[in-house]
């Protein structure tokens, strides 16, 4: 089995632990910052580290949709195009061995300044990336007015950042979090000790019918319980609500007529923890003078949301909040399609790392099953 590990970040280091254990021809591209954290691999590791660029990563004959008779797509391997700086390995030769540099002539030199291409192919690829890749707040692929807020709309890499305190110094009392991914419920975890808050409000935007619920599944015992934890406080205190604004309501009906135009029908409550399930988020604005964003969610008639199933009824509604954090990233940097065996992602957070090792393990086992099942 030859494995190709594309690490951008530290991540990629679980991952060839991972290959070690499984005795696979591992070749890890790098970059130079992390060369010497890669050094302290066993000198006995069958592992071949190369601090290059990868530039693309596709499969060596295939179409993108196209099949082969009888065979998966994983029969036919990754071809890995990468960038060689040769001018790198001319100037370490000065010192290391002064007398071949010499030899080389003035126009061999100036033709090893420029960057070479060269290729490697491999039957698995698995992409470490450092950083997230921000996706649209829209799941098609783009929300109008999105590229003009910049603010109050958090992304990729800085979404990680964001903390219960970090919302409490900005006086932020709504937020909306778009996505059903894993990213969101990283999120959903940060922010509890504001979720706590009973002047905050979390609302959930999400594509899928019932949000969160696969992505609960896979993770740990631990993490499951933390947040089932803060979802049940959020239910039981919005029961509490109810139950309050029943017997205020109650009260203010037995009054009589000349006394209720005098004093405010008590207001319905509106749970902290709101979700728009079977929802795209298609429009952002931000007004000139108001400090919020104003986000407009669109409900197709072919779907209905399962959570908060109230909110299925109309199908175009406008929500003001302080900050909308996007959970959708985009997984893939080199456009490998969606699903293609063979080819992993690691996230570049540690909440899923051990789970999603874990099923790359169990899909390597699958596919390198018996002879000619490919």
């Amino acid at each position: 089995m030859k494995v190709a590990i594309i690490a951008e970040g530290l991540q990629g280091f679980k991952a060839c632990e991972l290959f070690m254990s499984l005795e696979a021809q591992v070749t890890c591209f790098i970059s130079k910052d992390l060369e010497a954290h890669f050094q302290s691999m066993p000198q006995n590791a069958d592992i071949i580290l190369r601090p290059l660029e990868v530039l693309s990563v596709a499969k060596r004959f295939l179409g993108e949709h196209e099949k082969i008779q009888d065979r998966s797509r994983f029969y036919d391997l990754f071809r890995l195009i990468y960038a060689l700086k040769p001018a790198d390995y001319v100037d370490s030769q000065k010192e290391v061995n002064p007398e071949v540099y010499e030899r080389l002539s003035q126009e061999m030199l100036r033709s090893l300044q420029s960057q070479i291409e060269m290729f490697e192919d491999f039957d698995i690829v698995l992409y470490a990336p450092e950083k997230l890749l921000s996706g649209s707040l829209n799941v098609n692929g783009r929300c109008l007015g999105e590229k003009r807020i910049s603010e109050r709309i958090i992304h990729g890499d800085q979404l990680l950042k964001i903390h219960s305190g970090w919302l409490e110094e900005r006086q932020a009392r709504e937020v909306l979090i778009v996505g059903d991914e894993f990213l969101s419920f990283e999120i959903i975890l940060k922010l509890e000790d504001w979720l706590r808050d009973e002047k905050n409000r979390l609302f959930i935007v999400s594509s899928e019918l019932s949000p969160l619920d696969a992505v609960r599944n896979r993770l740990t015992q631990e993490m499951r319980e933390k947040f089932d934890q803060l979802i049940s406080y959020l239910e039981a205190e919005f029961e509490d609500e109810k139950t309050r604004h029943h017997q205020k309501l109650k009260e203010w009906q037995e009054l009589d007529d000349f006394v209720k135009v005098k004093i405010p029908k008590p207001v319905e409550p509106i749970s902290r923890l709101v979700f728009f399930s079977g929802h795209n988020l298609s429009a952002v604005d931000e007004l000139v003078d108001k400090n919020r964003v104003f986000a407009t969610l669109e409900k197709p008639d072919f779907r209905n949301g399962l959570k908060d199933v109230e909110n299925n009824f109309l199908d175009l509604k406008t929500i003001g909040v302080d900050f909308i954090l996007n959970g959708i990233t985009k997984k893939n940097f080199y456009e490998v399609p969606a699903g293609e065996q063979g080819f992993f992602i690691l996230p570049p957070y540690d909440l899923l790392l051990e789970s999603a090792l874990k099923d790359i393990e169990n899909e390597i086992y699958q596919l390198f099953s018996p002879a000619h099942s490919h």
